[in-house]
């Protein structure tokens, strides 16, 4: 594998939830760093996600945005694992709402993912807009 670009790592433990959070010169960064990643790989097959798992948790249905994330990892030697909360066991829900058997607190959820994964994407618009994620 050649060497790892400069930005790998660069922005570790930072969430991609709203663009309020970031500077122009920043999300300028993270989409060069995409397209340096897209040409690269057109050329020569590179692993920097080796290892790596991505949760994805949609919960408005997406084709084309699930695609392209679960391309991107595989293309980049990482896994995208689905969760689609309408055909879970359990369904995430905020502190008061749970119904025992049914749901689980987006908390618990996304501390569980946090250990075994490397990070959690979500599709969310709607009435779970309003939960407070990356916290």
């Amino acid at each position: 594998m050649s060497e790892l670009p400069k930005y790998v790592g660069m922005y570790r433990g930072r969430d991609w939830i709203t663009t309020i959070e970031w500077t122009r010169e920043e999300l300028d960064q993270i989409l060069d760093a995409a397209m340096d990643l897209k040409r690269k790989f057109r050329k020569v097959e590179h692993p920097y996600l080796k290892g790596k798992t991505l949760f994805l948790i949609f919960y408005n249905r997406s084709l084309r945005t699930r695609n392209s994330f679960e391309a991107g990892m595989t293309q980049l030697g990482g896994h995208a694992h689905f969760l689609d909360p309408h055909d879970a066991i359990y369904t995430p829900a905020l502190p008061g709402d749970e119904i025992a058997y049914t749901t689980e607190r987006i908390a618990d959820v996304a501390r569980v993912l946090s250990r075994y994964g490397d990070g959690i994407a979500i599709r969310i618009y709607g009435k779970h807009a309003k939960w407070i994620y990356g916290r």
